[in-house]
């Protein structure tokens, strides 16, 4: 490969610290909804550190002032030959590279699989939704791009990038994250959104009660690091954290993706379900 940063087709791996954190989190949701995992991108990652470091700012009608997108078309960038997809995120005092990614695909909770339609922001703003994203009343828009970006299943490449940013007297952190191909596309196409934006995987206790009968004990691998819980939903305490790569038997999965691995309970995006010994 050559350069610096992992060589394509390893996933996250080479990585390190926040880099290894949002590029996990990413395809921890994707697998959530069945979609290939993405390769980190040092080409990306450069292009996002790039457009970060001058912490790019516009004014809405309102003359407030937002973060904006690098897309000569609908942002402030001046790169005519800009083609990727671009997530922005801005939380103070700082943000982490997971906390971006988590409140990216909290727009999920607002979207319509039955109707989808790509709610991206305007043009007078970047979507940039502040406070916490996993509440909807912070999403009066409904803005989903960000989201949709993230599962987007012809998307391969993923590249972030961070620098400390402030909005006025506000400072905090500033992430974007580029992907290529880049998502939302065509999306107003019949078909496209559904393909590429798929529903959750759901229904594999079933399965796997099946296969223990069978007298194969099912054991599943950690895809990132993961707090152990001592009651499913994520309203317990958390007794433990499993590490990425680590083996261990599991149980069951509910119906709202909480798995039951020896030990407590954890939420089943974090683990590969698909090994049979």
């Amino acid at each position: 490969g050559g350069g610096p940063g992992p060589s394509p087709g390893t996933g996250c791996a080479g990585l390190s610290g926040e880099e290894l954190d949002i590029c996990n989190e990413h395809n921890a949701m994707r697998a959530r909804h069945g979609v290939p995992a993405l390769n980190w991108s040092q080409e990306l990652a450069s292009n996002a550190q790039q457009w970060v470091s001058a912490c790019r700012k516009a004014k809405n009608s309102n003359n407030d002032e937002f973060f904006c997108h690098q897309s000569p078309s609908f942002g402030c960038g001046t790169d005519p030959n800009y083609h990727y997809g671009e997530n922005l995120s801005f939380g103070y005092p700082s943000r982490t590279g997971k906390e971006a990614a988590q409140q990216w695909y909290c727009e999920s909770k607002v979207y319509d699989f039955n109707n989808p339609s790509p709610k991206l922001a305007g043009e007078d703003d970047s979507g940039t939704i502040f406070g916490d994203a996993c509440d909807p009343a912070n999403n009066p828009k409904k803005v989903t791009g960000h989201f949709t970006q993230m599962i987007w299943k012809a998307t391969t490449r993923l590249g972030c990038a961070r620098n400390t940013c402030a909005l006025g007297t506000t400072q905090g952190t500033l992430w974007a994250c580029e992907y290529d191909p880049p998502g939302n596309f065509n999306a107003a196409q019949p078909g496209v959104l559904s393909q590429n934006v798929p529903r959750p995987l759901q229904g594999f206790a079933p399965m796997m009660i099946g296969e223990r009968s069978a007298a194969r004990p099912i054991t599943t691998v950690i895809i990132s690091d993961v707090d152990l819980y001592d009651v499913p939903g994520g309203v317990g305490r958390v007794i433990g954290m499993l590490r990425q790569g680590q083996t261990l038997p599991l149980y069951e999965c509910k119906a709202d993706d909480w798995c039951r691995v020896a030990g407590g309970w954890v939420w089943g995006a974090f683990l590969v379900r698909s090994h049979v010994h």
